[in-house]
């Protein structure tokens, strides 16, 4: 493969993108219409569904904008796209949505509502505990006209100006930027000049973009950097056949991007450095479309590649030899060390770490319907190594558990006409997500939240820091289960999340002094004792902490030694935490402590393994620190990655010895307020 152009080398703060998507699978489901109830059939008996398919519903929109744009929607709009950022910055998540018309194209911004997300106002915590959660998206929604069919569509800051902005393609044609004000609004579509057609598109976190193209000179990649003054030719790279899918990741060399073209998947080693390099992967069918996460567990948490095939199934793809050996206590230490490396250091010859192979294929019949969109593939937030897929041709949509652990690896829906794009939402306040589909036959959206009621939920009871009930031993099977007396306390809540391994745990905390006094395991194979939370042991558990007012429930510690939590203590992959509504004090990481040598976070320390994510709605950090002769970062938090959503959020009188008072680590993620 050749490369022109070459650009200068970048830094790059990385995160997974999790939404590319595809065709998947045929099961005999019952069919839904736009205002019936959605009927959930798994592919086998299973206890906890992945949504609850009864509080399915379309969104009831009012539009917005240009009038003609409006009525071009309403009358002969074909959905053809979706995408999700936080335009104007308020904590939750817009949806974004293309349509074809016959003179080109619109595209839709729907407000998410900040009360499902991060709310000002903190009663709302307490009415989600039951069941009470307002909805993920407002009911007004503006239109914007664009010169082509919004086939593919990508969200960044792409002008440096701090504001989110849309990219938005047409398949065969040109890209257009259409910047964003913080406010929730867009600007006129401007050309986005490039060298031939477009055939696929992602973006990077920092606004890096990575387009699939066609035309006058072949089939090829380009890499283009954002800028104040428009976007800037890093390189290009010629590969094998038109691109259909591509998507940037780690994959061995930093910032990388896999590409889909023909039988073959094109990787380029290290993007944005000044010596990228490149590995064409070839396979026995033709790529359809692909994206990236650990969909099979690997003590080396690298990154896999899951690709849909013409073939019908889904293979998934490993980066050297797969080493699926449990980690040791021993290991632990050296572990969380190696993932506060600094972020660009990598392998110097991501090559040398072997060649890739399959490791795993789930047949599936795939199929696409006459005239649909393309192929669409994705790592779903619903489940740990999960994938959301579409099947246009069967009017489906599924969410499968590529881990092999569970009975019933899918869940799957029917809608009266083909699904052409799909989502999964951030963790609203109730620790759950929404799904959210678009199908050929209707212009809004419709929302699948998900299930509510088999998920395990702990209402402590106590603010006595206690394990009465064996849950916290590193042997324990405890997992829902509270004293006669019923007592539950907040250390025992935490190790009986971690015991249910791959669930969505929700721990509520009434108001309160919840004092860190005793050391334990963290439950089920957990490597050592301390007087931290570790929260997140096996891989899979999600866990959500919430209290009842940032004045009213605080965890503090009291040894004087220890932070307060510590999240995927063995960096086993797949744990998102939530905290919310609640204070952290006191957390004081030193040299003294076991699991602070060397590591920072005076109050948290979380990330650094794949899958892994932090989100802090209404926390107020007050009085922590870290401490250590290595100076070690983040006085309140330290997080390697760059999954971390921070809302609402005070840091107050927090200190570290390195630097970071308030927040330290590899990659910061993002603030709100």
């Amino acid at each position: 493969m050749k490369r022109h152009c070459p650009g200068r080398a970048a830094q790059f703060l990385y995160a997974l993108l999790p939404l590319l998507l595809v065709a998947l699978s045929c099961f005999p489901l019952a069919k839904i219409t736009a205002n019936s109830t959605v009927t959930l059939v798994s592919s086998g008996p299973r206890s906890k569904p992945f949504v609850n398919v009864e509080t399915a519903h379309r969104l009831e929109l009012t539009y917005t904008g240009d009038a003609r744009a409006v009525a071009a929607l309403q009358a002969e709009g074909k959905p053809v796209s979706m995408a999700s950022a936080d335009f104007d910055a308020d904590g939750a998540p817009d949806l974004v949505a293309g349509y074809k018309t016959a003179n080109g194209g619109v595209v839709t911004v729907t407000r998410g509502n900040p009360d499902a997300f991060a709310p000002t106002d903190t009663s709302l915590y307490e009415k989600a505990m039951h069941g009470q959660v307002p909805p993920a998206f407002l009911s007004t929604s503006a239109v914007y006209a664009v010169p082509g069919s919004p086939d593919f569509l990508a969200t960044g800051d792409f002008d440096r100006d701090g504001y989110k902005d849309l990219l938005v393609g047409t398949s065969g044609g040109a890209l257009y930027l259409l910047k964003g004000d913080g406010h929730g609004n867009l600007g006129a579509p401007t050309i986005v000049p490039l060298p031939a057609e477009v055939t696929a598109l992602d973006a990077a976190p920092d606004g890096h973009l990575a387009v699939g193209m066609d035309g006058y000179g072949g089939p090829q990649l380009a890499v283009l950097a954002p800028g104040t003054h428009g976007f800037t030719m890093m390189g290009t790279y010629i590969v094998p056949s038109t691109p259909k899918s591509v998507v940037w990741g780690t994959l061995g060399g930093g910032a990388d991007i896999a590409v889909g073209s023909g039988s073959n998947v094109v990787i380029v080693y290290g993007a944005l450095s000044a010596k990228p390099q490149t590995e064409t992967v070839s396979l026995s069918t033709n790529v359809q479309a692909l994206t990236l996460g650990m969909f099979v567990w690997n003590r080396d948490l690298r990154t896999q590649i899951a690709v849909l095939g013409e073939d019908g199934a889904i293979h998934i793809l490993h980066h050297g030899t797969l080493d699926t050996r449990p980690v040791t206590a021993a290991e632990v230490p050296g572990r969380r060390a190696a993932s506060r490396a600094k972020p660009g250091l990598v392998p110097q010859d991501p090559m040398a770490i072997g060649s890739w192979a399959e490791v795993k294929q789930i047949p599936a019949s795939a199929g696409a319907a006459s005239g649909a969109a393309r192929p669409i593939l994705a790592a779903s937030s619903l489940a740990a190594n999960g994938l959301l897929v579409l099947d246009s041709a069967q009017s489906q949509l599924k969410i499968l558990d590529a881990s092999g652990k569970s009975a019933s690896p899918l869940d799957a829906v029917a809608f009266d006409s083909a699904p052409v794009a799909a989502f999964a939402t951030a963790q609203k306040i109730d620790a759950r997500h929404s799904l959210v589909v678009l199908t050929a036959n209707a212009a809004a959206p419709m929302v699948i939240d998900q299930t509510q009621g088999a998920d395990p939920t702990f209402n402590v009871t106590t603010t006595a820091d206690e394990d009465n009930l064996g849950a916290c031993s590193t042997t324990s099977t405890v997992k829902n289960a509270t004293e006669a007396e019923g007592i539950l306390s907040l250390r025992e809540a935490v190790c009986e999340a971690n015991n249910n391994g791959n669930a969505t745990s929700t721990i509520n905390l009434p108001a309160g002094t919840y004092d860190l006094a005793i050391s334990t395991f963290g439950g089920y194979n957990s490597a050592y004792s301390s007087g931290e939370l570790q929260v997140g042991i096996q891989n899979g558990n999600n866990v959500t902490i919430s209290g009842d007012g940032a004045g009213s429930t605080i965890i503090q510690q009291t040894n004087g030694k220890e932070r307060i939590i510590e999240a995927d203590e063995e960096l086993a992959g797949s744990m998102p935490l939530v905290i919310q509504n609640l204070s952290l004090q006191l957390g004081n990481c030193t040299d003294s402590g076991l699991d602070c040598l060397g590591n920072g976070g005076g109050a948290i320390l979380a990330g650094g393994a794949t899958g892994d994510t932090l989100t802090l709605t209404n926390v107020a950090f007050n009085h922590n620190s870290t401490n250590s002769a290595a100076g070690t970062l983040g006085g309140a938090v330290e997080y390697t990655g760059s999954s971390l959503s921070i809302s609402g959020s005070t840091f107050s009188n927090n200190t570290a010895s390195g630097t970071g008072g308030a927040q330290g680590g590899g990659r910061p993620g993002r603030e709100h307020g």
